[in-house]
């Protein structure tokens, strides 16, 4: 089996541990607080954790956006699911392989139109 990514790790540790929320987070971590989850990723992803800059900061946000009890959580409901995948039905991207925006609207619940525009204008304004 090849190596993990940092968030296939984390999905891997959330799932088998059961931890949903920021208490069971905190639980599970018990006295050694957040350095026992980053030991566990460390393991499971020893390439890509030595590859990035900050990968504390990388688990940080990952987790904060994954479990509820952060305020960075945000729930999508039902309703919001069906909305965006009726757009990305109405909405092709030109990169038959996908793109920067459609990977971020799978990530972020933000249109797939809205999530092309905003790569649009961040290319403009690096391209400055």
């Amino acid at each position: 089996m090849s190596e993990r990514t940092i968030s296939e790790a984390l999905n891997f540790i959330l799932e088998t541990e059961n931890i949903t929320t920021k208490d069971d987070l905190d639980k599970w971590c018990g006295n050694l607080k957040r350095e026992k989850l980053y030991k566990y990723v460390k393991q499971l992803s020893p390439t890509n954790w030595v590859r990035i800059k900050e990968p504390k900061a990388c688990v940080r946000a990952y987790y904060e956006n994954k479990l509820i009890g952060y305020k960075a959580f945000i729930p999508k409901s039902t309703t919001q699911e069906k909305n965006l995948v009726k757009e990305k039905l109405t909405f092709t991207c030109a990169s038959s392989a996908g793109c920067i925006g459609c990977h971020i609207s799978n990530y972020v619940p933000m249109p797939l139109e809205e999530a092309h525009k905003m790569m649009d204008e961040f290319r403009k304004n690096v391209s400055n």
